[in-house]
């Protein structure tokens, strides 16, 4: 037999196998078993299934419903790829088939990088789920999912009937605003195939670091947490700007001037453009926190207010009437005739619920997660996808007397000290307007006007005073730090906990980088203390 006639028969026999197997796994489907191919399992769905874990699914045949949103192959604007993400301090993800041929095919998923100090914590072992494995880091469990609250659905339908385009989620800590957020920005993409999203809390948001508000234009649907789609193709960001710290408290004047300026950018770019908009609140709603809650519906003109009731103390002030909560004054706004024309829907459904489930605690893992945790997670996968980079690798090296420090916290004594390890803002300003340098050798000044739009932010590694040089890792390369002639960095209270960032083999070549340890506290949400590793000398008596 000749080679020719030997790589015929060959094809032939390849050809012939995969007809079999794709007969094999057609039979097995019908009869509702599972099959499994090289590139993954695919499986029928004849009801819901819930899963935990990481994965990425394709719907073959079918609609599959998953977090408010619909999956259809056949759909011209809908999808039929999609990421699973489901650790363990979010809720566990339901897949619901509509219709009775619904066959979704899954793939094994790639974990975002993140500290290996958390990321042992995210995701369950075999061990320690209820329920069989899918795929190697996908399991099925007895949890429920997201538990749709009872008026959101009304919500989303006012919205898609144009009723009202600007909304506002209100509730505090523990009151499921998130997951509520993501849900109703799902079902919103199926129908108007995009979103805009204003992000209005610097502690946790949603397409950003902390300590950042950014203007977000969503083009493709999320099933996870935040950080599981952090700086990936899902979203474009508008506008950034910085406002230094993860609550307002400090300085509720900055605080405004930055959503008044991701405001004006939303004007800019989507003056008639007819697309929903969704702003996501702070889960602080009681003395200032409501006052600038207050500011924000005024200043935003925000037609819908969507509020989460979980009856606990993170509520609205008690004894306030729902109806009344823009009788007073804000931080910086009066009443006025056009708030009358707010509407105003409380949703208390799933708080029953909601305190069931957050109790029933996966065995052997962690289901809530501490605030810090998730300011850390965000910070780790920001900065391992850089830093992994080869572009980004090396820090850059920026004279002091080519840039100016903005400080938007007067009361600081030691400069140095605030700003090695801290996370700063990249802005850029007119040389003409250059202070002198001052005592420490470095160009200072403090103004909060003029400086909320921000082009990036980069991680202040060092400061080398021998030299006159700042050291500084950025999400922006060197060469658009050039083109943008950045000059200025904004500085405020930042300090980020590098040292569980990452691998300590990687840290070895900032020996000097790190004069803080990070001080944990699990008591208080907010956090975010240091303490200074430099000995101390006794004072001698004399």
């Amino acid at each position: 037999m000749t080679e020719e006639k030997m790589e015929d028969e060959t094809t032939k026999c390849d050809k012939i196998q995969r007809i079999l197997k794709k007969a094999q796994n057609e039979l097995g489907l019908k009869q509702g078993n599972e099959s499994r191919n090289e590139e993954g399992l695919v499986k029928s769905l004849r009801k819901s299934i819930t899963v935990r874990g990481f994965a990425k699914c394709k719907v073959i045949s079918g609609k599959v419903l998953c977090e408010g949103y619909e999956f259809d192959p056949e759909s011209k604007r809908g999808k039929s790829e999609f990421q699973i993400y489901a650790p363990t301090g979010h809720h566990a993800v339901e897949l619901f088939p509509l219709g009775a041929n619904a066959t979704v095919q899954f793939f094994p998923g790639k974990r975002v990088p993140t500290f290996p100090e958390l990321e042992n914590g995210m995701f369950p072992v075999k061990e320690k789920v209820d329920g069989e494995e899918i795929i190697p880091g996908l399991y099925q469990t007895r949890e429920d999912g997201f538990v749709v609250p009872k008026e959101l659905e009304n919500v989303i339908s006012s919205i898609i009937d144009c009723h009202y385009r600007n909304i506002m989620m209100v509730g505090g800590k523990g009151s499921g605003k998130s997951s509520a957020n993501r849900y109703a920005c799902n079902r919103l993409l199926k129908k108007f195939g995009k979103v805009i999203w204003v992000e209005c809390d610097p502690g946790q948001p949603e397409f950003d670091v902390p300590g950042f508000m950014s203007l977000t234009e969503v083009f493709l649907p999320r099933v996870g947490p935040s950080y599981s789609t952090l700086g990936q193709e899902y979203y474009t960001t508008r506008a950034r700007t910085f406002l230094g710290d993860i609550s307002p408290g400090q300085n509720p004047r900055r605080y405004m001037q930055c959503v008044n300026f991701l405001q004006s950018q939303l004007k800019l770019h989507y003056k008639t453009s007819g697309i929903p908009v969704i702003y996501n609140g702070m889960g602080w709603i009681r003395a200032l926190g409501l006052a600038l809650t207050q500011d924000i519906i005024r200043d935003c003109d925000v037609q819908l207010i969507y509020y989460l009731k979980a009856n606990s103390s993170n509520d609205l002030p008690d004894g306030m009437d729902l109806q009344s909560l823009l009788a007073t004054r804000g931080y910086q706004s009066y009443p006025s005739p056009s708030d009358g024309k707010v509407k105003i829907i409380e949703d208390a459904s799933v708080t029953a619920k909601a305190g069931i489930d957050r109790k029933r605690i996966t065995k052997g893992s962690q289901r809530e997660w501490h605030a810090k945790d998730k300011r850390d997670a965000l910070y780790s996968i920001y900065f391992n996808r850089f830093y992994n980079t080869e572009e980004y690798m090396k820090p850059c090296r920026i004279s002091l007397n080519n840039c100016v420090f903005n400080v938007l916290n007067r009361n600081v004594s030691d400069i140095f000290g605030l700003l090695k390890n801290s996370l700063v803002g990249l802005g850029k300003i007119d040389k003409r307007y250059f202070p002198k340098t001052d005592r420490d050798g470095i160009r200072r000044i403090s103004y909060d006007n003029g400086f909320e739009f921000c082009y990036g932010f980069a991680w202040i590694v060092n400061i080398d005073k021998e030299k006159g040089e700042i050291l500084i890792h950025s999400d922006l390369t060197l060469n658009e730090l050039k083109s943008l002639d950045i000059n200025c960095f904004i500085s405020a209270n930042l300090t980020l906990p590098i040292d569980i960032f990452f691998e300590k083999e990687a840290m070895k070549s900032y020996p000097k980088s790190k004069p803080y340890l990070h001080m944990r506290n699990y008591d208080l949400a907010t956090a975010n203390k240091f303490k200074n590793t430099q000995v101390l000398k006794k004072k001698t008596e004399k």
